[in-house]
């Protein structure tokens, strides 16, 4: 690995990583493949993940084995910069109508809302949650995104940027 290196990450919505790239405040980032992406940037594909449905550990819908979207018309549905776009990228499949929430902050506030059973969300399955929360996969549609680790094309990194994006270029990842 990378011993003596320290990484910093920050969560931030795609715009305002790409935004930080533009203007060297950042040397990489990983973007979800939807979202407009400069031409700038280098792309390389990392991981594809799967929506779940996101939900108290008690709440009725725990009961079915999945979810599908006409399943969630009546819940509050919790959104956020921050929470992967599934919501969105559901709109503009469907023609349903949902109860949408949005919320400002980090993905590990809108759990806490979750588990406060003020709504429900449509999250990563890679995403790890607390025992009082419960997933169930999405289908119908099923909604995947695929991960892109970014850098500014032509701009050298530092030895700590170049080692890791070597090292997540390395890797195989599914």
């Amino acid at each position: 690995m990378l011993p003596d290196v320290t990484i910093h990450f920050d969560e931030s919505g795609p715009a305002a990583l790409i935004e930080a790239m533009l203007t060297d405040m950042m040397d990489c980032a990983l973007l979800p493949d939807h979202c407009d992406i400069p031409e700038r940037l280098n792309r390389w594909p990392l991981y594809t993940d799967r929506a779940v449905v996101v939900l108290p550990a008690n709440h009725k819908l725990m009961a079915q084995n999945a979810i599908s979207a006409r399943d969630i018309m009546d819940e509050t549905v919790l959104l956020g910069e921050r929470c992967g776009d599934f919501v969105g990228r559901l709109t503009e499949i469907t023609s349903y109508s949902l109860h949408l929430q949005r919320c400002h902050g980090s993905t590990s506030q809108i759990l806490d809302l979750i588990g406060a059973g003020l709504g429900i969300a449509l999250l990563s399955d890679r995403l790890p949650l607390s025992p009082h929360l419960g997933t169930r996969p999405f289908h119908e549609p099923e909604i995947t995104r695929r991960i892109l680790l970014t850098a500014v094309a032509g701009r050298p990194l530092n030895p700590a940027a170049a080692s890791f994006v070597k090292l997540c270029r390395a890797q195989t990842f599914s």
